[in-house]
């Protein structure tokens, strides 16, 4: 038999190995999560441009995205309301780019709740840089049709969640 040759020692051991091993799989699958799931995240138009957000609710606590950072120029907006995004709810969050009203929608689950106001903050940046300095050669006359950017979205949690923003002067139509 196999189980003769086995040492009583290496039983124990295996058998310690696994109960850890269950421990912190029920740990881990019952502990309160936020997470945030980002499909899109889009600065569009013709001025002035709105920002567009559409994301998730992965974790099993509702999410509270107060603040924006890292967008391009300097930029970062802080919400006047906690946006709040129930677990399993998929929203898009709107707003102009210069801050302003909130649209907040939700596209499928819990209704989500929040947004008040987009606050701009910085800037400074983009208004004091000329076209040179930004790397656009005045003979070309216009700005880059797309761009590209890593912004963080913060939540009350203290966790931070990054995806790329792409610019673009083109109008998004939500599919």
């Amino acid at each position: 038999m196999v189980l003769k040759k086995i040492s009583p020692r290496l039983l124990i051991v295996l058998l310690c190995v696994v109960i850890v091993a269950a421990i912190g799989l029920i740990y881990q699958f019952t502990r309160v999560t936020e997470g945030l799931e980002i499909r899109l995240m889009l600065i569009h138009g013709r001025n002035p441009q709105k920002v567009t957000i559409e994301l998730r609710s992965t974790g099993n606590k509702p999410a509270q995205i107060y603040k924006i950072i890292g967008m391009p120029w300097g930029i970062n907006y802080t919400f006047s309301e906690d946006i709040i995004v129930p677990p399993g709810t998929s929203v898009r969050i709107t707003f102009p780019v210069l801050g302003g009203r909130v649209l907040l929608e939700t596209l499928s689950g819990e209704e989500a709740s929040g947004g008040g106001i987009a606050i701009m903050e910085g800037g400074q940046q983009l208004f004091n840089q000329t076209l040179v300095d930004m790397g656009i050669l005045p003979e070309l006359g216009v700005m880059p049709a797309t761009g590209y950017a890593v912004p963080i979205i913060l939540t009350r949690d203290g966790n931070a969640f990054r995806h790329t923003l792409q610019m673009t002067s083109e109008e998004y139509v939500p599919g």
